[in-house]
């Protein structure tokens, strides 16, 4: 759902960013929550009133979209572009002709190409008075060498911890190439609640950006459910929509064959309708307004954020994580306000999770017969009621969190191997479709102190 916040809610950092100067090159840096996308509306929306020649860039499709819905659902101005769209229609428009690629890497710009074009002169008419950049640090390096010669004031919000792709720029980087007048620090974390975000900060590498400061709002702790297969992993989400379809839930995969899956065990079978960001299903437009579930790859889930957010399928990881694998799930960990969800078919912890205190967590398993699968949560949908919506409540219910076993051997997927088919799904009863319902309500039915 759309939450943009009013000015008037804005926090002292923010304000004085939201003061800055129109002239001139700026720097915010920023952890997850602490609210640079909105600040770079806000700015872009004032800029825009002010002076032709404003633009918005965002990090991918999915928060550009984001971005321009949270825009047309208040009063503010402007809309985003993701960077390949808008600096290859610019160059276009600028010179008659698409940007130059390296050969055998279409996404990759020739910049040795471009620069010089740039150099000797940008058409009058092309150059920019403002340029917002969100999510800067996952623009190359070379850009910033190139986009002092089309806009006159540069504003980039960035985070070098999320930094998800290798052509990445450091924090000094920016300052290097852009010289800004001034870099601004955000430090409070708006989105999280302090155990989610007390379990982020685990996997934080220690970049120029800093972490934010944990968050005084206290909620549920972050849940793992272990020993669970696939297919049942997908009957337990879309039992959890069924009873919270109220909620706006994110499911972030890691590719795209995960996520046609997925989608496929999904669709249908939920209250509100699936919405999934994939050109493979032929699906590009989210609408953020609207409830229910929204499936992603990791990589597009940038900048967004949802009030419950499931990671499945985390048997698939076979491997240590390396510092790039670190960020992007500092990333996704960071994307929950209210509640996150681990889901995989180990037995005990998986890799994603080996390096985070236990404490930070609970460690859940639940009997077979409790999930039916997907397929027959689908067969059963048309012979009951619809489940009545969970209350809202700070904490989920008492009681002992049992201790992982070890991994046996064997017990997870090579990374290269296909899923395993899902097994033939039978009809479950109503009485197994409400104990699981009732599993998910006893969450949220008896406070129970959050873990810090």
């Amino acid at each position: 759902m759309l939450r943009l916040p009013a000015y008037s809610q804005f926090s002292k950092e923010q304000v004085a960013i939201d003061d800055l100067p129109a002239e001139g090159n700026y720097l915010v840096i920023g952890p997850p929550g602490t609210g640079k996308t909105v600040l770079a509306l806000y700015r872009s929306s004032r800029l825009a009133k002010s002076a032709n020649g404003t633009q918005f860039l965002a990090y991918g499709k999915p928060l550009s979209q984001y971005v321009h819905q949270a825009a047309s659902a208040t009063s503010l101005e402007g809309t985003a572009n993701t960077f390949h769209s808008w600096f290859a229609n610019w160059y276009r428009r600028a010179y008659r002709r698409f940007p130059p690629k390296v050969v055998g890497r279409p996404y990759d710009h020739d910049w040795d190409q471009i620069y010089p074009q740039l150099a000797r002169g940008v058409p009058a008419d092309a150059r920019l008075s403002n340029l917002i950049i969100d999510e800067g640090q996952d623009l190359p390096v070379e850009f910033y060498l190139a986009v002092q010669l089309i806009a006159d004031n540069i504003t980039v919000f960035a985070d070098e911890n999320q930094s998800i792709k290798e052509t990445n720029s450091t924090v000094c980087d920016l300052i290097d190439h852009l010289n800004p007048r001034q870099v601004r620090t955000l430090t409070t974390n708006y989105r999280n609640s302090l155990q989610i975000a007390s379990l982020s900060r685990e996997f934080f590498t220690g970049t120029h950006s800093g972490i934010p400061d944990l968050p005084p709002r206290r909620g549920e702790s972050p849940i793992l459910l272990h020993s669970i297969p696939f297919e049942r992993q997908i009957a337990y989400i879309i039992s959890y929509e069924r009873t919270h379809s109220d909620r706006d839930i994110g499911v972030l995969v890691e590719n795209v064959d995960t996520l046609v899956r997925m989608h496929s065990l999904l669709e249908g079978r939920t209250i509100n309708p699936v919405q999934a960001y994939a050109r493979k299903l032929g699906m590009t437009e989210l609408q953020f307004g609207q409830r229910g579930i929204k499936l992603l790859a990791f990589q597009s889930a940038k900048g967004l954020e949802f009030d419950t957010v499931f990671l499945p399928a985390l048997e698939r990881t076979r491997h240590p994580l390396s510092l790039r694998e670190r960020m992007t799930w500092y990333v996704l960990s960071s994307r929950a306000r209210d509640e996150l969800y681990f889901l995989t078919a180990d037995v005990g912890v998986p890799i994603p999770l080996r390096d985070v205190p236990s404490a930070l967590y609970s460690a859940e398993t639940l009997s077979p017969d409790a999930i039916p699968t997907s397929g027959a949560l689908s067969a059963s949908r048309q012979t009951r009621p619809t489940p009545p919506t969970a209350p809202k409540a700070p904490g989920r219910s008492s009681g002992s969190v049992p201790t992982p076993p070890s991994p046996r051997p064997g017990s997870q997927l090579p990374s290269d191997s296909p899923v395993p088919a899902a097994p033939a799904p039978t009809l479950a009863t109503d009485a197994q479709l409400r104990q699981l319902a009732a599993h998910l309500r006893s969450r949220n039915a008896v406070p129970r102190q959050g873990k810090p």
